[in-house]
């Protein structure tokens, strides 16, 4: 009986032994992976300037001034980011994350846009070093959709008010011609 609690036992301890290892290996694996490791940077910056802290500008490539100030200066202005990485493609050095995008703030949102990381290996550490999202998040883009559709809707509305007056037009004309006729 003592053997027997012994084999398990040991065959137990062996099963958790392996699993261990094989756990350890896979998320060490998982880490060193470079389209991981450029993932988890978009994440956390987004993560990070969501909830306006200062840690969001550590994801930031600090030799592009312009992005690192823009991000400083729109630090507060997120009151809810959603986000979702689609894809990730590898162009020498750089790595181009391309993440759909929801966001808002004070007066403003939008949904369904796609944003473009630019992030490069960087001092031992993945950075972001350039960027749309701020672009595209920015008053004055937001502005300009809504002129455009604005615009859209005006000129949709025109072609229908065209072509009534054509088809009233054209309705006239024939009536006309036939009351000469009798």
């Amino acid at each position: 009986m003592k053997k027997n609690i012994l084999k398990i036992f040991v065959i137990i301890s062996l099963v958790m032994l392996i699993s261990t290892f094989a756990i350890s290996a896979k998320a060490v694996s998982t880490s060193l992976d470079p389209d991981y490791q450029v993932k988890t940077t978009v994440k956390n910056f987004l993560t990070y300037l969501e909830s306006g802290s200062y840690s969001a500008l550590t994801y930031i490539d600090s030799h592009n001034s312009e992005l690192y100030s823009t991000a400083q200066d729109r630090l507060y202005t997120y009151d809810d980011i959603k986000y979702e990485i689609k894809k990730v493609n590898h162009k020498g050095d750089t790595y181009e994350v391309e993440a759909k995008i929801s966001a808002e703030g004070t007066n403003w949102s939008i949904s369904g846009l796609t944003a473009k990381f630019d992030v490069q290996y960087v001092n031992g550490s993945y950075r972001i070093t350039d960027t749309d999202f701020f672009k595209i998040t920015s008053p004055e883009h937001i502005a300009g959709m809504a002129v455009g559709i604005v615009a859209i809707v005006f000129i949709v509305i025109g072609a229908i008010f065209v072509g009534i007056v054509i088809v009233i037009i054209i309705v006239v004309v024939i009536v006309v011609k036939k009351n000469k006729k009798k």
